[in-house]
């Protein structure tokens, strides 16, 4: 399992409580394949009813608060920006890193949001 899966694993719970009910064009992954997907018009009935996990989008233009940049609080986090490739560092506010290492951005907010909701992973 790569990194970013652990940590939607292990977010699933936070998901449900800030995203609310599924909605077209969510993102999906099965844990047990990898295989990824977005949920369409055809499937948006039968998703709930499976173990397939969400992955949030890095960052929803169209819903903010439905993004893992949305989710994350900026009045506790802050973002350090790489010009590399747009690699993140994350620290907080009082400037304690929330990883040790520079991340591609979604794994730089997954980690900040585990963190900031104190989730284990």
């Amino acid at each position: 399992m790569n990194e970013e899966l652990k940590y939607h694993v292990a977010l699933q719970l936070l998901y449900e409580r800030l995203m609310g009910p599924w909605q077209m064009d969510d993102r999906w992954v099965d844990p047990d394949t990898g295989q990824w997907g977005i949920v369409r018009r055809d499937t948006i009935r039968i998703i709930p009813s499976t173990d397939l996990l969400r992955t949030p989008l890095t960052i929803d233009d169209r819903n903010p608060e439905r993004g893992l940049w949305g989710m994350v609080s900026f009045e506790k986090y802050h973002p350090d920006i790489n010009g590399y490739g747009g690699i993140l560092f994350i620290r907080r506010t009082d400037g304690e890193p929330v990883s040790d290492t520079w991340d591609a951005p979604t794994l730089a907010l997954l980690k900040a949001l585990a963190v900031q909701e104190g989730v284990e992973v």
